[in-house]
């Protein structure tokens, strides 16, 4: 399978390809897996905890208008 190939399997762009065959080749397959949760820092949620806890109680019941 070439590359254009995979990338129209996954959604993945052919330069995406390359760079994940590229760690898989030189570090291993540890290098697939999300690591996002490694950054440091980031930004801070839009929502602080009281809304958190808000939006979670509203979307407990079922939706006002009847929809999904």
């Amino acid at each position: 399978m070439c590359s254009a190939e995979v990338a129209t399997a996954t959604g993945y762009s052919r330069s995406w390809i390359y760079e994940l065959v590229w760690g898989y080749n030189r570090i291993g397959p540890q290098t697939l897996g999300d690591q996002r949760n490694q950054n440091q820092g980031g930004i801070e949620p839009l929502l602080d905890d009281v809304q958190q806890a808000y939006l979670w109680q509203a979307l407990q019941e079922p939706p006002t208008e009847g929809g999904l």
